[in-house]
């Protein structure tokens, strides 16, 4: 809640798992790839958890197949990168020798065990990761969709009733998180 209005990005312990290791590490090579995984029980994964302030839409194709269209807006953007960058130093504080992120083209940083926050090499880290931004490589995902099941009282322009039933289905109900008017930023379990 960095700005007042409740969006942008909460820092979570990741899931462990070898598979979810694997998804998520930005693409080098196949030695670089190999490398990380052999040193997995040495890595503290972070999550930068971003409650999007903007859309995406889901869309009839002419076949009449869902198409969803989403684009990583600008202030989702920073509000990604935010969480990354306090991620990094969250684990630099917490001793870490080396720190990587998903964002494509970045590579490690060797900390400076001596001055580890006040290194300036982390700075330039910290300002080449702002300056790089969320590209389309960036090994990032969508978990917890929310929002995807709009509510209201025209059943052209939404797919419940204030009640939570179906306009095209009589004593069919929706009552889950994807009619939540937007996303909450928490986990929805």
């Amino acid at each position: 809640n960095v700005d007042g209005d409740h969006y942008g990005t909460r820092i979570v312990v990741g899931s462990h798992h070898p598979i979810a290791m694997a998804t998520n590490f930005s693409w080098r090579s196949s030695f670089q790839h190999k490398k990380l995984m052999l040193q997995y029980n040495h890595i503290a994964p972070l999550l930068s958890i971003t409650r999007d302030r903007d859309e995406g839409q889901v869309k009839i194709d002419p076949s009449g197949i869902p198409k969803l269209e989403y684009r990583l807006s600008g202030n989702d953007a920073k509000s990604v990168i935010s969480g990354i960058t306090t991620g990094l130093k969250i684990l630099v504080a917490a001793g870490a020798s080396r720190i990587g992120t998903c964002l494509a083209g970045m590579e490690e940083f060797e900390v400076d065990a001596e001055a580890p926050l006040n290194d300036p090499r982390f700075e330039l880290y910290l300002e080449k990761i702002k300056k790089t931004g969320v590209t389309e490589l960036a090994s990032i995902g969508s978990i917890h969709q929310m929002s995807t099941c709009r509510m209201g009282d025209d059943p052209s322009k939404s797919v419940v009733k204030p009640t939570g039933e179906t306009w095209e289905v009589k004593n069919l109900y929706v009552a889950d998180s994807s009619v939540l008017p937007t996303a909450t930023g928490v986990d929805p379990m």
